[in-house]
């Protein structure tokens, strides 16, 4: 895997993509949300269920 893309997995078990290049995340549907701040200075266990409820919608 590209070094720039981190994986990152939900709460509920799904895993999403972090392009630290293209300041965006992907799900494995191919969902991308595109964000402005860095991710890297986000407590791991509220990412995972941060991304879980902004993908949410895309189900």
């Amino acid at each position: 895997m590209n070094q720039n893309i981190k994986e990152i997995q939900g709460k509920n078990g799904r895993l999403y993509y972090y392009d630290k290049n293209q300041n965006c995340i992907l799900d494995t549907k191919g969902n991308k949300i595109y964000v402005k701040e860095k991710l890297e200075n986000i407590k791991t266990q509220n990412l995972r269920l941060y991304l879980d409820d902004l993908f949410d919608d895309f189900s």
